[in-house]
């Protein structure tokens, strides 16, 4: 733990000839006012349309000219950065990575460009039924809970974020405190450290104040989206567990034994023996204070 907060976390594969880099950074959807809703995603997307000293396209050809992938990814309680390269393109590949994360350019033109990008986004997960019937479940488990709401943001919320407000939430929450480095294969500690400084200039910060959701029962029993389609998609949710509940690994075997794989009694029973379903199972959601089943 590095005296400006940031964490650090390496290991060394002695023989390994690729190197992973990650940023993660303690902030997701859960961590967002109403009004924000989406800037931890679309700030995922937005750090990888320029810095202060390279272009979007730039980026993607330094990554892609040594045969090395820059990606990122959103959740409710966290973003992450990673770039995965050739051994030989370790450095490289670090340093592509701290940029991104550390002096993102925040262009007026590539807020406005990728904004379209996200809405397309949204709309397609409003078309797609599978995904819109697990929305519909987790807001009915959680209701106004931001752990209820769509970790994309909504049209209205993406559609009024302003470049000020993005900035701004990026200036809040991506500190050294939130910040977490790791590295792993053909890595080297003290590299990582010294490409860590970098963030160290970043004024420090809180990590965010969350709240868990209210009671253990579901905020509403039912909720019913109805669409001129062919198909009906139907989900049952259910509280589940907070991420380091004593009984978790239970829990990940009465899931797989009720609908995680192909011989779960849900797939053998809806799909194989009774034909009723191309599609059938259950999956868990663990968070730091809450977790669902749904199925």
């Amino acid at each position: 733990d590095l005296g400006s907060g940031l964490t650090v976390v390496t290991e060394a594969v002695p023989g390994a000839r690729s190197a992973s880099f990650g940023c993660w950074v303690r902030v997701g959807g859960r961590d967002e006012p109403a009004a924000l809703a989406g800037s931890s995603h679309f700030l995922e997307h937005l750090l990888f349309k320029g810095t202060e000293t390279r272009s979007g396209r730039e980026l993607s050809e330094a990554i892609e000219a040594v045969g090395g992938e820059l990606n990122a990814h959103t959740a409710h309680e966290h973003t992450a950065f990673y770039a995965r390269v050739p051994a030989s393109a370790a450095a490289l590949g670090l340093e592509l990575l701290a940029d991104v994360v550390a002096a993102p350019a925040f262009d007026a033109d590539d807020v406005e460009s990728e904004r379209q990008v996200i809405l397309e986004e949204l709309h397609l997960a409003e078309d797609e039924g599978d995904d819109r019937v697990l929305s519909l479940a987790h807001e009915a488990l959680w209701g106004d809970h931001p752990l209820g709401r769509e970790v994309l943001g909504s049209l209205a919320t993406i559609d009024a974020l302003s470049v000020d407000d993005i900035a701004g939430f990026f200036a809040d929450h991506y500190h050294p405190a939130n910040l977490v480095l790791v590295a792993a294969g053909a890595v080297d500690h003290d590299a990582v450290v010294a490409i860590g400084e970098r963030f160290a200039a970043r004024p420090g910060g809180e990590r965010p104040v969350r709240s868990a959701p209210p009671g253990a029962a579901p905020v509403q029993g039912r909720m019913l989206l109805r669409r001129p389609l062919e198909q009906a998609h139907l989900a049952v949710v259910w509280p589940g567990l907070p991420a380091d509940h004593p009984d978790r690994y239970a829990l990940a075997v009465a899931n797989q034994v009720f609908g995680g794989g192909l011989s779960s009694r849900l797939f053998q029973e809806i799909r194989e023996e009774r034909g009723l379903a191309y599609t059938v199972f259950s999956s868990t959601s663990s968070y730091g204070d809450a977790g669902s089943l749904v199925a």
